[in-house]
């Protein structure tokens, strides 16, 4: 493996029709997939001993469409009392996304 490859394994079972239109699936596949391989080169170039990997499927579930998109991180998490993760948009540092 080279020192940028970021192994993906990905499965997708497309329902169609399918129920967003092309634009706001490549602008949502688009970001989900830029900020797993970000991390995933932060985390290598953190820590040589990192092994990056990206998760990716679509696929239906009950009368709707799950995207879901994991990554391997390096690194802390902030947890709220409540259970929730904390989630950051500054300059050097970027969120974890949110739960939906």
């Amino acid at each position: 493996m080279e020192q940028n490859d970021i192994p993906i394994d990905y499965s997708i079972m497309a329902p169609s029709p399918f129920p967003l239109d092309a634009l706001s699936l490549s602008s949502l596949l688009g970001n989900m997939l830029d900020n797993a391989i970000e991390a995933s080169l932060r985390g290598k170039a953190a820590d040589n001993q990192f092994s990056p990997s990206i998760h990716f499927y679509i696929k239906p579930f009950q009368n709707m469409v799950l995207i879901h998109c994991e990554n391997a991180f390096s690194g802390n998490i902030q947890i709220t009392k409540n259970n929730k993760i904390i989630s950051s948009k500054h300059s050097q540092e970027h969120g974890f996304g949110l739960k939906r």
